[in-house]
């Protein structure tokens, strides 16, 4: 929270500060990912033409504003739910697993967890954007799933990364196939099934390292 209003007040004010209201920054802003940077203390990941609109009004101070978009940060995460992080041992076996150039994006992925947004997907008990995994229930639950891990992480690395995934594309795909038989859910169910074994492996053996040095 600290981070959003030192990167809001810092974004503002390098522009002679800003005089829009808290709804006329969220609505400058758009897109959802545009939002989230803004929660996450990054407002430069925003769009550039979004950006753009809020450098064109930053024309004076208004703390108000500030203020108010620190609220509607603190309530978005609310909604959010709670980012978690990845061990270690997770990061690093999805990487061997996934190889490049998804592995690239491995420590960039957000797992967030008790997300309300999940529950605006019917029954699901994870949903993914760029970047991002929500899920219903607990983190440490999540972890210790590994074929609903690599699903989710199939979305978020090999989809969503390189572009293939998009919400209207998974939408269409959804009126044209139906849900279990999109080819989004096809191909993660599919790398899940093929890499879970390899996942287990790679996640005992650190394990077992972990343990070893406790005893050395």
């Amino acid at each position: 929270m600290s981070g959003c209003r030192a990167s809001l007040e810092a974004y503002c004010t390098s522009f002679g500060g800003s005089n829009l209201s808290a709804p006329e920054i969220v609505s400058a802003l758009g897109k959802p990912w545009d939002v989230e940077s803004a929660m996450a203390g990054d407002v430069r990941e925003a769009d550039p033409t979004s950006s753009a609109r809020i450098e064109r009004r930053c024309l004076s101070g208004n703390a108000t504003a500030i203020s108010e978009v620190t609220g509607y940060c603190m309530r978005m995460r609310a909604f959010l739910g709670r980012a978690v992080a990845v061990p270690d041992s997770i990061r690093s076996a999805l990487k061997e697993i996934v190889g490049e150039p998804g592995a690239a994006a491995i420590d960039d992925v957000r797992v967030v967890e008790r997300s309300l947004f999940v529950r605006l997907h019917g029954r699901a008990t994870a949903t993914t954007r760029r970047r991002r995994i929500y899920l219903r229930g607990d983190a440490a639950q999540f972890f210790r799933d590994p074929g609903l891990l690599l699903h989710e992480y199939c979305h978020v690395l090999m989809q969503w990364e390189s572009g293939a995934l998009t919400t209207s594309r998974y939408l269409w795909e959804c009126v044209r196939h139906g849900y279990w038989d999109n080819r989004y859910e096809v191909e993660a169910r599919t790398f899940a099934r093929r890499h879970q074994r390899q996942l287990r492996a790679l996640l005992d053996a650190a394990e077992g390292r972990a343990r070893d040095e406790v005893h050395e």
